[in-house]
């Protein structure tokens, strides 16, 4: 089954950690079926405001691993880092009594992370809906939740998107399609085409025709009709003015913290990527699947205090 189970924000700062466990397993034990995905290859490099930090689409962060240097760097270009490598670690008992863990170190020894929404649609929708508040009793479409190498490959990238970035988009496209047209539209100019590329490729739906979940990447969901807003769960950015959804942004406030478990954008610049652990054999820890999907957000703020030398990252865990 795959459910809505929780969302962890974690934040990186200048005192960090690091660690050298070895999990004392067995690489002969590992039982789980082969998908096929291929490790994740794709990096990036996150600068926005005084620290420098690598993360990967494989599930680690902050190593350079072709180098094996740390990359979390505060204050960036000090030669400074304070943070040798991060990943998730995650493990439990199933109703049968067998473990499952998928946890991954330096992946010097092997993986047990893949890019990739895991398929979930199988007959059985949840009762998920992000155009309206979402309590603890959510669930998410469920199925066998299996992946292909084809999509582990499509899906080995990160989106990132600015909070400035959409507020302008907004205001654009308002200017040119609402009636009447709102106040201060004078000299508003259009975004620039790499910015309306980021925002129209917004990962925001799984292709359902082949079992994965209809929203993923949160988006706000804007479409209007003679002044009323007429949702739609479709995610339109040219015709309808959707965007990707910061929620703290030109008076909106619709996730009331505490009761409300919508996932929205975090910070001002955002890198957004999903994952998962059944991609292939886990060969990190020998251990069995879990199949969990995790969508994950760094974010981090440009300010003139102690949060431009932080780093923020929110992960959704779907199993």
């Amino acid at each position: 089954m795959k459910y809505l189970v929780i969302a962890i924000t974690l934040v990186l700062s200048t005192f960090g950690f690091s660690y050298n466990e070895d999990f004392g397993k067995s690489k002969a034990t590992v039982k789980q079926n082969k998908a096929g995905c291929a490790p994740s290859n794709a990096y990036l490099n996150m600068n926005y405001n005084d620290v420098s930090a690598r993360l990967e689409t494989g599930g680690i962060l902050f190593l350079d691993r072709q180098n094996g240097r740390p990359t979390y760097e505060v204050p960036k270009g000090s030669g400074n880092t304070v943070i040798y490598a991060a990943s998730l670690w995650m493990g439990g008992v199933d109703g049968n009594g067998q473990l499952k863990i998928a946890a991954q170190k330096y992946r010097d020894a092997g993986n047990d992370f893949w890019p990739g929404p895991l398929s979930s649609l199988n007959g059985q929708p949840g009762n998920y809906d992000p155009s309206k508040p979402v309590g603890d009793n959510a669930t998410r479409d469920f199925g066998d939740a299996t992946i292909g190498p084809t999509d582990c490959v499509a899906y080995d990238k990160f989106f990132t998107i600015k909070k400035s970035e959409v507020v302008q988009f907004i205001t654009w496209w308002n200017c040119n399609n609402v009636t009447p047209k709102p106040e201060g539209c004078s000299g508003v100019e259009s975004p620039s085409n790499e910015v309306l590329q980021r925002i129209y490729a917004w990962p925001a739906h799984g292709d359902v025709s082949s079992g994965q979940d209809r929203y993923l990447a949160p988006f706000y969901d804007n479409q209007t009709k003679d002044g009323h807003v007429v949702k739609n769960g479709q995610y339109n950015p040219l015709t309808d003015g959707d965007y990707p959804w910061y929620d703290d942004i030109l008076g909106k406030d619709d996730i009331v913290c505490g009761s409300d478990r919508r996932i929205s954008l975090f910070g001002d610049i955002t890198h957004w990527w999903i994952f998962n652990d059944k991609g292939n054999i886990h060969t990190e820890t020998g251990g069995d699947p879990i199949g969990m999907e995790i969508r994950a957000q760094a974010f981090c703020f440009l300010t003139n205090d102690q949060v431009n030398s932080m780093t923020f990252y929110n992960y959704e865990l779907i199993k």
